[in-house]
């Protein structure tokens, strides 16, 4: 029983405390799943008192109370379009330091596409190999090639998230947290959410899909190829008149959509959209359902609790894992991507996987992992230094 003063309810009983100790952690399970949709400029800080919100004061260590100190008025008037924005500025500056891990992941993701082109004669030996070849034949400015029309689309594709996560919140009750009462309603939640982020991150590759084609492809076009008489290492013993004598395919975005369209039509510019789609279903389902189901458990272990570093890591191994389901169908797609302008075409995705497994084996579809992993810590730790610098000096301000 609970003894109730009229100050308020005091000395909760151990079911008291157990049942609201649950309905805290589903909770929290929502609001670090909304960290997931609008990045952490949404406003949330992980510290050695837990996590916070500005509306919320989560500190597993104490109750979950309101904020009491908030900004003046002024302030929070000023701060409603700066979040937005230091978002975006974020993530292209993530993109921007992560970009040549982004290029090596792609060349050796495809390097066996390229090989049948006759575009590569010589394969890479892994992603050190393969960053140190590149830089030493084309240039170290060569890493951020294709990287423009990757900003481009990174920042289209979370404009248009964002703006899809609030029509679905606003909208969709079944996605409001306060359907959140016990365990049953929580993992009806999470699969509800995980419908919602496949809708989200389906309906943006419509309008992205063309950048994300072209990032490929201008990323994938080495400079020395056998058109031209040499590979890679044969062009490097030319010495310093390499960037005159060996030309790339493409000069540029523009030129990349120039030629797509006159040899393959809009087609040329979608080839693969069907498995990126069933691949970002995949990598939702994985996502929402993983970590969803491990933030009660993260914040059931005292050493999770008192190191903010440590859940931090958790999170991203959630992350780590969704990517590695979504790395075949990512393989699959961009070498679909490769054979647009070629005499070469797959029938569909599922020719293309069916040829890639009997002729080069099922670890050909996880060609690149390594590097994406790389990439991915990069672009995230990155991302999360200059937010929590930024939101440090805001709260100074």
């Amino acid at each position: 029983m609970t003894k109730n003063t009229a100050k308020g309810l005091q000395h909760p009983s151990v079911y008291d405390k157990i049942h609201k100790q649950s309905y805290h952690i589903f909770r929290l399970s929502y609001d670090m799943l909304q960290n997931r949709k609008y990045g952490l400029a949404g406003g949330y800080v992980i510290n050695n008192s837990g996590v916070q919100h500005p509306d919320l004061h989560l500190n597993w260590k104490s109750k979950v109370q309101p904020r009491v100190e908030g900004p003046s008025k002024k302030g929070a008037a000023n701060r409603g379009p700066v979040r937005p924005l230091r978002s975006y500025v974020g993530y292209v500056l993530s993109e921007t330091v992560a970009a040549p891990f982004n290029r090596v992941k792609l060349l050796i993701q495809n390097q066996n596409e390229m090989l049948k082109q006759g575009r590569l004669i010589e394969p890479y030996r892994g992603s050190d190999q393969c960053l140190a070849r590149t830089i030493r034949v084309e240039g170290s400015r060569s890493l951020w090639r294709g990287n423009t029309a990757n900003i481009i689309g990174c920042v289209t594709t979370k404009a248009l998230e964002a703006t899809l996560n609030d029509y679905l919140e606003r909208n969709f009750s079944k996605l409001k947290k306060d359907n959140v009462k016990n365990l049953e309603s929580f993992f009806r939640w999470v699969g509800w959410n995980a419908v919602a982020d496949s809708v989200v991150g389906v309906s943006p590759l419509l309008f992205v899909y063309p950048l994300d084609y072209a990032h490929t492809r201008l990323a994938n076009d080495i400079k020395a190829s056998p058109h031209f008489g040499c590979s890679l290492d044969t062009a490097n013993k030319n010495g310093g008149n390499i960037g005159h004598k060996y030309q790339r395919q493409f000069n540029g975005l523009i030129d990349v959509y120039k030629k797509t369209l006159s040899s393959d039509g809009i087609a040329g510019l979608y080839r693969g959209f069907r498995v990126s789609c069933l691949g970002t279903i995949v990598h939702a389902g994985v996502f929402s359902v993983t970590y969803a189901s491990l933030v009660p458990l993260i914040f059931g272990f005292k050493l999770l609790q008192e190191n903010s570093y440590n859940r931090l890591m958790v999170r991203y191994g959630v992350i780590a894992a969704a990517g590695l389901a979504f790395h075949p169908f990512d393989t699959v797609r961009r070498r679909m991507m490769m054979t647009s302008g070629e005499a070469f075409k797959y029938k569909n995705s599922w020719d293309a996987f069916i040829q890639i497994v009997e002729n080069e084996g099922a670890k050909s579809l996880f060609k690149g992992v390594g590097a994406t992993f790389l990439h991915s810590i990069v672009r995230s730790v990155v991302l999360f230094g200059y937010l929590s610098l930024t939101h440090r000096k805001e709260r100074r301000s």
